[in-house]
């Protein structure tokens, strides 16, 4: 692989290892980034890719961690190519867990867990009704009375009426 990566690259040391490295970093920065501009008094413009926030807002996010100060000049340049190739990896809002946060209480999982459910089962779908004749089917039900044959090859042997189940 080194060997392939000073071929695409002459003049630089690529390997493995450091590659690693630069992946863990753009993670990390994606998603502090996510994290400062979902922030409800945090503006964000991508056309200049510039961050608006109050002084005391930023002293905050600071204080939290001195690396989202490189945010409060320039932005994030490629936000954009970080938001798709780390979107679907990283979770975030109320379902993310960081290590620098304070554990939170066994109540709080369980609201956070029904929340999550209740906003997952929501989406428009209503309950399916499966008791005979509630659905709006126009297919009229009939019973099959013919033996359904399979592409299986393999035989099932009867089981005699004496031997009953044994479960």
């Amino acid at each position: 692989m080194n060997k392939e990566l000073e071929e695409q690259f002459p003049g630089t040391s690529l390997d493995a290892n450091k590659l690693r490295q630069k992946l863990r970093r753009l993670r990390i920065q994606y998603t502090q980034f996510t994290e400062l501009i979902a922030h409800a008094e945090v503006g964000w413009d991508e056309t200049t890719n510039t961050v608006k926030a109050n002084a005391d807002v930023w002293d905050k996010f600071i204080k939290k961690n001195s690396s989202f100060k490189t945010f409060q000049n320039r932005g994030c340049k490629h936000y954009t190519s970080l938001k798709e190739l780390f979107r679907s990896k990283t979770a975030t809002c109320a379902l993310r867990i960081s290590s620098t946060d304070p554990p939170k209480s066994p109540e709080t999982y369980a609201r956070m867990e029904e929340e999550f459910l209740q906003a997952g089962s929501s989406r428009g779908k209503e309950p399916i009704n499966l008791e005979e004749g509630s659905g709006d089917s126009d297919d009229p039900v009939h019973e099959v009375i013919e033996p359904v044959v399979t592409g299986s090859r393999r035989r099932v042997r009867k089981r005699s009426s004496t031997t009953g189940s044994r479960l």
